[in-house]
């Protein structure tokens, strides 16, 4: 299933979710805070969060990996999805 755009999806859902005014305690995340650390050696990882409005903004060395903030000038719309209870049969 790689290549197919599910984790951008699934991404953009959770990102639109933890971030929105709607979602309940203790949610909303303010943008500005959504960090992400990904094995500096994972490129598809990177690009994949690279578009969703991320950006380096540290390299850990000691741990081989590499630190993204969303960046709130980056004017990327995450798809959002429709919230419902879930209901157990």
């Amino acid at each position: 299933f790689r290549r197919r755009g599910l984790a951008s999806v699934a991404l953009q859902l959770m990102l639109s979710y933890a971030t929105s005014g709607d979602s309940p305690s203790p949610l909303p995340v303010p943008k500005e805070r959504l960090v992400v650390r990904i094995g500096e050696k994972n490129e598809p990882s990177m690009r994949l969060f690279e578009k969703l409005g991320f950006a380096v903004t540290k390299r850990v060395a000691v741990f081989e990996e590499i630190e993204m903030r969303y960046q709130p000038g980056s004017n990327v719309d995450w798809v959002v999805g429709e919230v419902r209870a879930y209901q157990s049969s």
